[in-house]
This record gives structure tokens, sequence and C-alpha cells, in this order.
């Protein structure tokens, strides 16, 4: 046994190396480079470690906000189509009540024409009686006259709703 080592046994097809420095023996530079270099690679891998733990934590920070602006816009369409349903709802009503008003208005308008027409009418027939004693005024006629007039002028002011056609979902 030589420094530590056993010979090779004769014929082992291996030749033996005579140059090789023994082991432990004379490490000197080269053995401090080495562990400068070992060392600056571990810490190296340290900083990284810390590093992508402290990436990791960040990641995770921003997966949860990003959770939450999800969660916000949710609730935010949800509230905008609440909003948007109860607008609709809100403008048929004051469509609806409108018309109402318009329906009543043209009503009101034909009795009041219809009265007017009377009105004129008698007046009218009482100058032709002034001026005439023995015209004769038939009733029949009369009554004829005022509905046509009043059937005509209800044809001139129908309502928008009468007129216009049903409602489309655009207006």
């Amino acid at each position: 046994m030589t420094n530590g080592r056993t010979p090779p046994k004769p014929n082992s097809g291996m030749p033996r190396a005579n140059n090789l420095p023994p082991v432990g023996h004379n490490l000197g530079p080269m053995h401090d480079e080495f562990s400068q270099e070992a060392a600056r690679a571990a810490q190296r891998y340290f900083d990284m470690t810390a590093q992508i733990a402290e990436l990791t934590a960040e990641l995770e920070g921003w997966r949860q906000r990003a959770t939450l602006a999800e969660e916000e816009i949710r609730r935010a369409e949800m509230r905008e189509q609440k909003l948007a349903a109860k607008l609709d709802a809100t403008t048929d009503r004051l469509m609806a009540e409108r018309d109402t008003y318009k329906d009543r208005l043209t009503t009101l308008k034909a009795e009041f024409a219809t009265a007017g027409n009377i009105i004129l009418h008698c007046i009218k027939v009482s100058e032709m009686m002034a001026d005439k004693t023995d015209v004769h005024v038939q009733m029949d006629k009369l009554a004829d006259q005022i509905v046509s007039d009043q059937a005509q002028q209800l044809e001139d002011e129908l309502p928008r709703v009468v007129t216009a056609g049903p409602r489309t979902q655009e207006s």
C-alpha cells in the first residue's frame, strides 16, 4: 500500500498512474478557488430561492386582486342589468300614462268641438228663425250633421298609439 492506495493487480489491463498527486496533499490555491466558487454558487442559489419566494408572494397578491376585481365587475354588471330593467319598466309605464292622457285630451277636444258645433248651429238656427219665422228645424238632420262633424274631427285627431302602430323594443 502506497500513499493510502492499494496497488492494482498485475495483469488487470489498467496502467498505473504514477503522476497523480496523492489525495489531500498540496490542495493550495486551486482548492481555495473552487471553494470560493462553490460559496458564490450557493449564495446565488439562496438569493434566487428568496427572490422566487418574493415573486410567488407578489403573484399571489396580484392573483387575489384580479379575483376581487372580477367579482366587482360581476356585481357592477348585475346592477347595470337591474337598472336597465327598472328603466325599461319606468319608460313603458310613463309611455302608457302619456298615451292615456293623450286619449283623454283627444276625447275632450272632440267633446268640446261637438259642444261648440251644437252651440254655433243653435245660434245659426236662432238667427234664421229670427229672420224667418216659418222655418222648420229638422232635428234628425241636425243630429246627423253633428255626428258627422264629430266623426270627422276624431279622424283628424287620432292619438299616436292608433296611428303609430305597435311599439317595438327599440323605441
